[in-house]
């Protein structure tokens, strides 16, 4: 899958003022979230951090993927 098949997604988290950050942006932070937590060692400073944004952006590309690839598209998900 190529990131440029990919859409951002709509804003999330959107408020007055504020269009909030991309739903891909929210995915990617959460995934590296998960990869910092599960690779790295703790206060180590040797992280290959190239290495986990990539994989953190695959990971929130599939799931706007997958999100997309749903019947009804990401809205039927909150139903």
């Amino acid at each position: 899958m190529k990131s440029d098949q990919i859409t951002d997604g709509e804003p999330a988290f959107p408020c007055e003022g504020f269009k909030g950050i991309s739903t891909r942006d929210y995915f990617a932070a959460k995934a590296l979230q998960s990869l910092i937590a599960v690779r790295c060692e703790p206060y180590a400073s040797n992280y290959d951090w190239g290495l986990l944004t990539a994989e953190a952006y695959d990971a929130a590309d599939a799931m706007l993927w997958r999100r997309s690839d749903v019947p009804g598209g990401a809205d039927a998900q909150q139903s």
